[in-house]
């Protein structure tokens, strides 16, 4: 039986991408970082190759009364990582979505077919699991309206400039991503009139690749039927860096009004960097963890990895098609 609960708050606040399996993240800590940023509803997305169904049952076992656990899974597709949401755990006893190279197409009839919901996961993240660089912009928005798939507009790994870009530590909604940008120099923020012109090329050209690729995301969101956003947090304490907020739903809020709720484009009042609703409609910045050293060796590890998977997979590929040919 689902758990029904009112929440006493401005908007519900969702974080719709997360993981526990790779750091072997506590299912008490997760849920303790969860409260401590205020978030209602979280989406446990593990990787389908690192066993999503366990993960939804280490977080489950611990979850409080008062929170909503939505299931999913990070699929590995044809177009890069996509994330698949569900009402229910019943998700996990669908193996199709395990597979390496699922076709964008029969992930969409899948998702028909149980009564699931498809995002496309940080569309301009790596370049070797994100949709946006794997196929083009343009295919990807033809294929986000052909097939009703959302799009992660806000990821919390792909976003770690927001110190820089909120700065200024509270934000009106609602809030024009691109308007913001034009009207608080980064270089400003950042000073970089104090450092050589040498560095200063390299720290402005690594800034805007990064502000490129988040606003990017921001524009595709646009196009899509639904947005998400979420922290993509592989450690406890990341959760909650990324979120989306929403008007509180007119029935009681459960698994299954959450999950119709945030693909309600909308009702939706912020996606973006994790933000704390100090009154109606006004939010402050939620501060940020300080970057470790190991989360940016790992970053460098898991694209270096997913190459290497990359090659495997053409490899398999490359064989079937030379044994069917024999045929």
């Amino acid at each position: 039986m689902v758990r029904l609960l009112f929440i006493m708050a401005h908007s519900i606040t969702f974080d719709l991408h997360s993981h526990v399996i790779e750091r072997r993240v506590k299912g008490t800590d997760y849920w303790k970082e969860a409260e401590k940023r205020k978030i209602q509803v979280m989406a446990m997305t593990e990787h389908a190759h690192f066993w999503p169904e366990k993960a939804f049952e280490i977080v489950a076992k611990y979850k409080p009364k008062n929170k909503i656990l939505i299931p999913g899974i990070e699929l590995n597709t044809n177009i890069g990582h996509v994330l698949c949401y569900s009402p229910s755990k019943k998700i996990y006893q669908e193996k199709k979505w395990l597979e390496y190279g699922l076709p964008i197409e029969e992930a969409a009839q899948l998702a028909e077919k149980h009564g699931c919901a498809l995002s496309c996961a940080h569309p301009w993240g790596f370049q070797y699991d994100s949709a946006a660089f794997l196929i083009g912009p343009k295919k990807l928005t033809k294929l986000v309206k052909r097939h009703e798939l959302g799009i992660e507009a806000y990821n919390g790994m792909v976003g770690h400039l927001s110190d820089i870009i909120f700065e200024s530590g509270w934000v009106r909604r609602p809030v024009n991503f691109l308007d913001f940008l034009e009207k608080n120099k980064v270089t400003r923020k950042i000073g970089l009139s104090r450092v050589g012109k040498k560095m200063q090329n390299k720290v402005e050209k690594s800034i805007w690749n990064t502000l490129a690729r988040i606003s990017a995301g921001i524009a595709i969101g646009e196009k899509a039927p639904f947005i998400t956003a979420g922290s993509d947090a592989h450690t406890a304490d990341r959760i909650g860096e990324a979120m989306l907020k929403a008007n509180p739903p007119k029935k009681r809020l459960s698994t299954k009004t959450a999950f119709e709720l945030f693909q309600q484009k909308n009702q939706v009042t912020w996606c973006g960097v994790g933000v704390e609703e100090t009154s109606s409609g006004v939010y402050k910045k939620i501060p940020r963890t300080k970057l470790k050293r190991w989360e940016l060796w790992d970053s460098v590890k898991y694209a270096t990895k997913r190459t290497m998977s990359e090659r495997v997979w053409k490899k398999i590929k490359r064989k079937k098609k030379e044994e069917k040919n024999e045929v």
